[in-house]
């Protein structure tokens, strides 16, 4: 491993054409980093995520090539979460266990994510306000849904974001077209 001393952010880290160093990267920046958005990654990078005890800020991006069954362990009671997380095409699992993780201190979260239909998820989603549930997301301010072409129908969104607002009455909760909320740039 070396050092990659006091950085703070990590952009646009594309995991996939160097696996490896990735990783060292990621573990040399641990012990000072703040915000981290991952392109590509895979187990190892979204695993190494958990020894960044000053992470506040992340962004998977393209999370396709993490194991649909791939879940993180448990975050140790001191240790600091996430305030803010953005998701785009991480298989449920993942998701779920990074909202496990997190969720105790999450404020904000962009999800990208379709209304119901018959494609797989992420693409469609019927049972979001399930998935996310009060148990999980005590602390969050804000939910955005991010939106593909061709998977959002207006009245599916409003169903939608109607029964996300009743499983989490104390979150703000838009769909950034529909709303035209623009997201958090990262």
């Amino acid at each position: 491993m070396f050092a990659v001393t006091q950085v703070r952010r990590l952009r646009r880290v594309w995991c996939h054409e160097d696996p490896d160093w990735t990783l060292r990267v990621l573990r040399g920046a641990s012990p000072t980093v703040e915000e981290v958005l991952l392109v590509f990654p895979r187990n190892e990078h979204v695993s190494a995520l958990h020894a960044m005890p000053r992470l506040r800020r992340l962004f998977v991006y393209d999370g396709q090539s993490v194991d649909a069954a791939f879940t993180v362990p448990a975050l140790p009671e001191t240790q600091e979460r996430l305030h803010t997380l953005e998701v785009h095409r991480l298989p449920r699992r993942p998701l779920l266990a990074l909202l496990r993780a997190h969720g105790p201190a999450l404020h904000t979260l962009q999800l990208w994510v379709g209304t119901k239909g018959c494609t797989q998820w992420p693409y469609s989603c019927n049972d979001l306000h399930r998935l996310l549930g009060r148990s999980c997301l005590p602390a969050l301010r804000k939910l955005l849904l991010r939106r593909w072409v061709g998977h959002h129908k207006r009245q599916d969104c409003e169903d939608q974001r109607g029964a996300l607002r009743r499983a989490l009455p104390w979150a703000q909760v838009h769909c950034e077209w529909c709303d035209n909320v623009p997201p958090e740039a990262f």
